[in-house]
This record gives structure tokens, sequence and C-alpha cells, in this order.
């Protein structure tokens, strides 16, 4: 029963891909804490950065398209 509140409450994260219960929408897009503090921290040099970039234009056209 637990693990059902859990995914009544939680949203898929746009970056990683997992069901989190906090985090932030940008333009009805969800990324959860963990990843925004990843991004922030990132350099735009790393290939993390890279990767943040291409979910979230994923996340983007896919919120446009629906």
């Amino acid at each position: 029963m637990e693990s059902t509140a859990f995914t009544e409450m939680s949203e898929r994260c746009a970056i990683c891909e997992t069901q989190k219960i906090q985090g932030i929408h940008v333009n009805h897009v969800y990324i959860c804490n963990d990843c925004e503090r990843k991004m922030i921290q990132t350099d735009t040099n790393d290939p993390e950065y890279r990767y943040f970039v291409q979910q979230l234009n994923k996340a983007f056209k896919t919120h446009i398209c629906s």
C-alpha cells in the first residue's frame, strides 16, 4: 500500500527518468532535485552537460508535440 502512495505522489524526472517526490517544473517538464543540483554544478565542458541538454530537448519536444 505504501508503494502505491509513493507512485501517486511522485513524478518521472525528464533527466534521470526515475520516479521522484521532490523537484521543479520548467514549462510543464519535471526535473528532480538531484538532477537540478547536478545540472547547476556541471561545467558546460563536461560531457554530462551535453546529456542534460539532450534530455531536456527530448522532454520539451515531447511536451510540445502532445
